[in-house]
């Protein structure tokens, strides 16, 4: 147990990803009143590192301004003690999609039902639409979330969906041009790619969304890294193998994959387009449910042990972890915390990883295919998640821990990917190159500084020998010849305009100055 500050408390590490890591964790208010949350701490290798805080304090910035019923909510943010950020959400009793799809694939359930998928997606265009109308005082709010993933869509026990991790969400008023292409690999739109994502950029990763639901398979899965590239920006969009999926969905799905932004629908029309063909959207809900019910278990809300943990506040104060060891708590261990009744343990957050299970054995990478380090995916799944970017260095993706946002525990990274043309460099991305900037203006002013100091001493110089060179002489006596003055002149003592000289004998005289 570690205590944040004298109102939060952390209960049990749940996971980690690239940027943070994700506790179970109560809000202990007067008369011990517990509230159940969860918590995101910035790594500690991050907290000092003014570029990773500026994003975590730009993704709390985003989030918490949204209120949504189908969002994830940030209710809270704040440091530490040792002055470490951490972001403080609401807890979802529930677990991610691609988790729920492994789930169901192992029952032989995928693909999913229609009207099951019909009511995940059209939850998720509920929470875009909201996202991309917003508006405050008039002026256009939209945010773009760029992130629509299934790692990024909670299920709850209850039957919700919500949209969830804004860690590289843009307000769409000032989005622009990038030098870097930011997303998850697969789910990025060909605009995205070309790094100037729209708010039709979401719709596009919902697309893929859709089909992968649809088809029960990867999105242009089997393609090389350029095949992927090339279909993705030149279409077109891909069939679908499965025989059953209504004419009017399938139409919808091409329209939100499609190539240029312009041809997809807006979320509103994309939802009523849902709506109208699907008259048991409300029902399909509860059938979610009982589905979550079957394949993850009961609803489990945390707050027995949080109850607990509050008995002990004022006695003993927290103890130091509640409820299994966060090692304990990957699938394949669920069922032995679940107790008597063999519920789940869920997951509360998308971030939520899960330790490394036994890693299968794989053949190396091929070569030129980056493969980006994460928690809890095994080396197929590292692969995949980034296989699917060109293998040429203009495009190559950074796997550097500080250019990584967000994971999933499945490996599929959000990454930043440097672009071709440098040229559409833009305002919005100049901090990523403060440091670049940095150098090259204080190498410049210091060889400026540098030529100054020279020019002031050659000028120092140059006025010493011109001194020099003006000195008057030192006083002495000199040597005048003149001629004596004629004979019978009787001032001797003043200098007289002599005459000419006459063939009389000269004489010298000295005379002082």
């Amino acid at each position: 147990m570690h205590m944040l500050n004298n109102e939060y408390r952390l209960l049990r590490r749940l996971g980690r990803g690239g940027m943070g890591e994700v506790w179970e964790a109560a809000r202990i208010k007067e008369n011990h009143v517990v509230v159940p949350c969860a918590i995101k701490l910035l790594h500690l290798d991050f907290t000092e590192t003014t570029r990773e805080r500026q994003l975590f304090f730009d993704e709390a910035r985003i989030a918490t301004q949204l209120d949504h019923s189908r969002i994830v909510k940030v209710i809270d943010i704040g440091t530490d003690k040792g002055g470490r950020p951490f972001l403080v959400m609401e807890r979802v009793d529930g677990i991610d999609l691609r988790s729920f799809l492994k789930e169901a694939e192992k029952e032989e359930q995928v693909p999913l039902d229609i009207e099951i998928t019909t009511f995940i997606v059209g939850e998720v265009l509920a929470a875009l639409d909201y996202a991309h109308e917003r508006t405050v005082g008039g002026a256009d709010a939209g945010i773009i979330h760029s992130d629509v993933t299934p790692g990024n869509i909670m299920i709850s026990s209850s039957g919700e969906v919500k949209l969830t991790d804004f860690g590289i969400a843009r307000f769409a008023a000032t989005a622009g041009p990038m030098a870097r292409a930011i997303g998850t690999p697969r789910y990025m739109s060909p605009e995205q790619l070309s790094g100037d994502p729209k708010r039709e950029t979401d719709i596009y990763g919902l697309g893929v969304v859709l089909h992968e639901m649809l088809d029960g398979k990867r999105f242009l899965d089997g393609c090389t890294p350029d095949q992927f590239r090339e279909r993705v920006l030149h279409g077109p969009p891909p069939p679908l193998s499965r025989a059953d999926v209504p004419g009017w969905l399938d139409a919808l799905r091409r329209r939100m994959i499609a190539t240029d932004h312009r041809d997809r629908p807006r979320a509103s029309e994309a939802r009523a387009v849902l709506i109208e063909h699907c008259p048991r959207y409300l029902a399909a809900g509860e059938r979610l449910k009982t589905s979550y019910a079957r394949l993850i278990g009961r609803r489990r809300s945390g707050v027995t042990q949080l109850l607990q943990a509050s008995d002990d506040v004022h006695v003993h104060g927290l103890p130091a972890q509640v409820g299994p060891d966060p090692a304990d708590s990957s699938p394949a261990n669920r069922s032995s915390h679940a107790g008597a009744s063999g519920s789940a343990v869920p997951d509360p957050h998308r971030e939520i990883t899960e330790p490394d299970p036994p890693r299968r054995p794989t053949s190396e990478p091929p070569t030129g295919l980056a493969v980006s380090p994460t928690h809890g995916s095994d080396h197929h799944d590292r692969i995949e998640a980034t296989e699917i970017l060109p293998a040429q260095s203009s495009l190559r993706v950074h796997i550097d821990r500080a250019e990584q946002h967000e994971l999933s525990e499945t490996g599929e990274d959000s990454v930043s990917t440097p672009l071709a043309d440098a040229n559409t460099r833009t305002g919005a991305d100049h901090s990523h190159d403060s440091l670049t900037w940095s150098f090259w203006l204080a190498f410049v002013g210091g060889a400026t500084a540098l030529i100054l100091l020279i020019a002031v001493l050659v000028l120092l110089v140059q006025l010493l020998a011109a001194d020099k060179s003006v000195m008057p002489a030192v006083d002495r006596p000199t040597l005048d010849v003149i001629e004596a003055p004629p004979s019978g002149a009787t001032d001797t003592a003043q200098p007289t305009q002599l005459p000419a000289k006459a063939a009389g004998q000269p004489t010298c005289h000295v005379a002082h100055r």
